[in-house]
């Protein structure tokens, strides 16, 4: 649940008669995304007081539209959306589908260790424990690359999943790959590791610097079980902590599967 300040819309009690007797009443504008945090009551049904509260609950969406003009890895199978129809049975009216083509490290995507390693745990043996529950965005802006040092100011305290803001996120609407993309040295994923991280994500489609021949990143985490979430786009995500949703397609024996991910805070 959200840290913000509850903004109390009516507070009320009720007199030794049972009559209702107005405290406080305060004009509050609703949030656009917002639930009704359930009541309280105090005292008996004779000496009670009710609140009623306003909650903003913001969704973040941080999946890339699959488009067939999106950046791709260069090399990486091209996306292919074709529009088909054909009429229905009874002559009545259209129907539309899609016919979909593109590689399993499409857009927002997780790697699993099969990815890399020919004997690694393939996804659908993952539990989806992992791709759920608490994670945390730390902000990593002005770098080329991530490395130990930019890691260790932050608070690490029961983090098990964590996203990195880079200036990549701003380069998602490049129209083209960014080649200059921000990364993760071989430092920086040792130290993850010796913080017992199970995820790691990142906004955009490697984890690894481009071209790179031996992948270190990958195979520090991939050898260990650990998964990447890879193509996030955080531009319009605070650092902080939320709950991570991050559920790939269901493809057996898979080395990774595009995703949808949401934060919830």
């Amino acid at each position: 649940m959200t840290n913000e300040k509850r903004i109390p819309l009516v507070a009320e009690e009720r007199n030794e008669i049972g009559e209702q007797v107005p405290l406080a009443r305060e004009r509050v504008k609703l949030p656009q995304f917002q639930f009704i945090h359930t009541f309280c009551e105090q005292g008996n049904a004779r000496d009670s007081t009710r609140l009623v509260y306003a909650v903003k609950i913001m969704i973040y969406d941080v999946t890339v539209p699959i488009t067939n003009t999106m950046p791709i890895w260069p090399g990486d199978p091209p996306v292919e959306l074709v529009p088909m129809s054909h009429e229905s049975r009874n002559k009545t009216h259209i129907v539309n589908l899609t016919a979909i083509a593109m590689g399993s490290h499409t857009g927002t995507h997780i790697d699993a260790p099969f990815h890399m390693i020919k004997s690694g745990k393939r996804l659908h043996e993952f539990s989806l424990e992992i791709l759920v529950g608490k994670a945390t965005v730390f902000e990593v802006p002005g770098v080329r690359s991530i490395r130990r040092a930019d890691l260790e100011g932050f608070d690490w305290t029961s983090v098990e999943r964590v996203l990195f803001k880079t200036d990549n996120s701003a380069h998602w609407w490049d129209g083209k790959f960014y080649e200059e993309f921000v990364y993760l040295d071989a430092g920086g994923a040792e130290f993850l590791v010796e913080r017992g991280v199970r995820l790691v994500g990142i906004d955009y489609l490697s984890i690894d610097k481009f071209r790179s021949d031996a992948h270190p990143a990958h195979f520090i985490f991939l050898t260990k079980n650990i998964l990447i979430l890879e193509g996030l786009n955080l531009s319009a995500v605070p650092g902080g902590q939320y709950t991570l949703y991050a559920l790939p397609l269901k493809l057996e024996d898979a080395d990774g599967a595009p995703a949808r991910v949401i934060l919830v805070n």
